[in-house]
């Protein structure tokens, strides 16, 4: 009788894309808790900005060149 492989003997395929997804979440909830203290008057609008540019750091390339296409 044959045995079936287990899936505790597989490595992660894609660490780093798992380590961007962790990051893109901690950055979004940052967000979302920056704009209900901004809602609250608890943050300025730069604060806010600040919090927010570090989210769009982590979107994907092409998420960034959307603003670009605007302007034009």
């Amino acid at each position: 009788m044959e045995k079936k492989p287990t899936n505790q003997n597989k490595k992660n395929p894609l660490p780093l894309e798992n380590e961007w997804v962790i990051k893109l979440v901690e950055a979004a909830r940052e967000t979302v808790k920056g704009y209900e203290d901004y809602l609250l008057d608890k943050q300025t609008y730069s604060q806010l900005a600040e919090i927010m540019k570090k989210l769009r750091e982590l979107l994907p390339d092409g998420c960034k060149d959307e603003k670009k296409k605007k302007k034009h």
